[in-house]
């Protein structure tokens, strides 16, 4: 069964929101969310391929109205603006391993002996186990003072 990711963020029913949702939930604002998206990351806007300038961006979205780039701009400084922004590098820093595991392995199958090293030590890290990290956090989180009259109370039968 997979095990849920500390920075995923669920919907009522346990699926995965969107990362624009996700934003949406982080930034409680829509429109410092489309701002967010088209500043790092205009791929991943609907129609993005018409939305190219701020102004672009203020004329498909409705909530924008009065607000203007300098303005989202110092929104950046606002500490869930700034938890959106680390939200979505995060996400995307996730897609760029991807990206790049793959790269790896085109060039190690291309006979690459190097890449075919860092293919490796890459996949590693990549495909690390995270169910030890959450059983050492449970265990660390467990009580294991002894009580003395709980001793007395145990006996083993044979």
């Amino acid at each position: 069964m997979p095990t849920k990711k500390k920075d995923t963020i669920r919907s009522n029913n346990g699926s995965e929101k969107s990362i624009l949702s996700a934003l949406k939930d982080i930034t409680h604002s829509d429109a410092e969310s489309y701002f967010i998206i088209w500043k790092y990351a205009p791929e991943l806007l609907p129609n993005n391929e018409n939305i190219k300038t701020f102004q672009d961006l203020k004329d498909n979205y409705k909530n924008f109205d009065t607000r203007t780039e300098q303005s989202f701009e110092k929104a950046l400084f606002k500490e869930d603006v700034q938890a959106g922004v680390r939200y979505l590098m995060k996400r995307l820093d996730g897609k760029r391993d991807i990206d790049l595991l793959n790269k790896y392995y085109t060039f190690a199958m291309d006979g690459d002996v190097q890449a075919l090293k860092a293919y490796m030590d890459f996949k590693k890290n990549f495909f690390a186990d995270n169910e030890t990290d959450e059983l050492k956090e449970i265990l660390n989180s467990a009580n294991a003072s002894v009580n003395d009259d709980d001793i007395d109370d145990f006996q083993m039968e044979f």
